[in-house]
């Protein structure tokens, strides 16, 4: 859909709906980045993490690669996470030819589920004060 329906927190790198390979079942998945302090002191302090953004929003703060040649540290760890829920039959099939007011529809229960669902997940995983898994 254009102009773009749907808007990512720009904590998110990705997200994507998918069907396993193993059992068939529907997911939803989010990746995103972590940064070193969420990895309880296990990198060294002159390895380079992932860089704030040009979007400081809060409280989901853009986090993006760290330039490799401005003159510091060569080697970046970064850790991205994939967060993965099933989707337990909630989405019925749309036609590639539905209606747009249908599609929509459909569109916006997907995301109000992945808001609910997803979402206070991954502020668990980045230790968003308050949140709980």
């Amino acid at each position: 859909m254009a102009p773009g329906y749907v808007r990512l927190r720009p904590d998110i790198h990705r997200l994507r709906l998918g069907v396993d390979d193993y059992d068939g079942s529907l997911f939803a998945q989010a990746t995103f980045p972590v940064p070193h302090h969420q990895l309880n002191g296990r990198v060294p302090y002159e390895m380079r993490d992932w860089s704030l953004g040009h979007r400081l929003s809060r409280p989901f703060p853009e986090l993006e690669e760290p330039d490799l040649h401005d003159g510091g540290s060569q080697a970046a760890y970064l850790v991205t996470g994939d967060l993965r829920i099933p989707v337990k039959g909630k989405f019925p099939y749309i036609s590639p030819e539905a209606p747009v007011a249908e599609v929509k529809e459909a569109l916006e229960e997907i995301v109000r589920y992945l808001n609910e669902e997803l979402a206070p997940k991954v502020d668990a995983a980045l230790g968003v004060e308050g949140s709980r898994w």
